[in-house]
């Protein structure tokens, strides 16, 4: 029965500067018709065996006339072309598929937890910060009032005390999101990764392929909520700086109407909290989540990482190589009973072992 075969060729190629020679195998698709082409001899079954003067059936056959008969050249030279089956020897593997969908499950898991957690404190500190901007108000009011009563004197200071302490909470809140924001930018990193390879990859299982739509889908959706998150932290820390410069300011104009003992306590409450602000203002830098004063303008911000991040997935592209099955790595020749390879000639072996692909391809 005629059909297909595969034979691998191996072929040694020059792997560094010593000239040490490597082994590679290199896949060729033998079909009849090539075989053909060589002109190899081959072995015939019995009921394809030619017999002069009968047809099929045995019948008596009245041979042609053609005048001295049909002489046919035989070439010296003819050329195949060899293909390299991409779908088969490039593609992913099955089970380095399953892994990699078993990650990425793991990880969009990860990713929707870690960015739920990171809307829940951002909404948290903005509410804490409408808080103290209406306490901030209330106390530009009492500052803005002439011979204060002793009543309002204490409303005075149970509100710059109630900011202080508000202030610090947010503070402390924040530190927190410059971890968890690189956090989650890294798995979506690594998440565009493992998508790139699977999209690039050959494949030919509808499943997969749904579920590598499905995985590119829920990746950027998560990179939509870490960019609104980034957005919304960074809303908060320069609410946070705005609130504590405010706040100072009107500790200043108290000055006059508190008590000694309680404008030096709140005057140390709030040195402390301005350290621990500029604290924080050091780890957005270094985490990225801001740009640093000074900066030679090649670093990226998170928020860059992730637009890039967010780009390459939506640029994956499915059908890259879907439908691309074979591609033409070179050709072997036939020269005068010898095959040639790329202008190299092949061994005995190999050549023997082409000859016996296709003595068994068309017997």
């Amino acid at each position: 029965m005629r059909g297909i075969r595969i034979l691998f060729l191996s072929c040694c190629v020059v792997s560094s500067a010593w000239a040490s020679e490597d082994k590679a195998n290199i896949p060729i698709k033998i079909t009849s018709d090539l075989c053909a082409e060589l002109l190899v001899e081959h072995t015939p079954s019995v009921d394809t065996q030619y017999q002069d003067g009968v047809d099929v059936d045995g019948e008596v056959v009245v041979p042609a006339d053609f005048g001295g008969g049909l002489k046919i050249d035989i070439p010296k030279t003819m050329t195949i072309p060899i293909q390299f089956d991409l779908a088969r020897f490039l593609g992913v593997k099955p089970d380095v598929t399953v892994a990699n969908q078993k990650e990425l499950t793991n990880s969009l898991n990860q990713l929707a937890q870690d960015n739920a957690a990171l809307q829940n404190a951002t909404a948290t500190i903005s509410t804490s910060l409408a808080t103290v901007s209406s306490t901030t108000k209330t106390i530009r009011d009492l500052l803005g009032q002439k011979n204060l009563s002793p009543q309002q004197v204490a409303n005075l200071n149970q509100a710059i005390t109630q900011n202080a302490q508000a202030l610090k909470d947010i503070s402390t809140q924040l530190d927190a999101q410059p971890d968890q924001l690189s956090g989650v930018s890294t798995l979506l990193t690594e998440n565009a990764s493992i998508l790139d390879s699977q999209f690039n990859a050959y494949e030919r299982d509808p499943l997969v392929l749904a579920n590598n739509r499905t995985f590119k889908d829920q990746s950027i959706l998560q990179t939509e909520a870490s960019l609104d998150n980034l957005t919304q932290t960074l809303s908060n820390f320069d609410q946070l700086k705005s609130s504590l410069s405010e706040n100072k300011e009107l500790l200043m104009q108290s000055s006059k109407v508190l008590s000694k003992q309680d404008y030096t306590s709140h005057s140390q409450n709030y040195e402390t909290l301005t350290t621990g602000v500029d604290t924080l203002q050091n780890k957005f830098e270094l985490q990225s989540l801001i740009n640093e004063p000074v900066t030679d303008g090649e670093k990226l911000t998170l928020g860059d990482q992730l637009n890039d991040v967010q780009k390459n997935l939506t640029a994956l592209n499915e059908n890259k190589n879907r439908y691309v099955n074979n591609m033409e790595i070179g050709e072997v020749e036939y020269i005068n009973g010898k095959l040639y390879f790329n202008n190299q000639p092949l061994f005995d072996e190999q050549h023997a072992k082409i000859v016996d692909a296709c003595k068994k391809l068309m017997s």
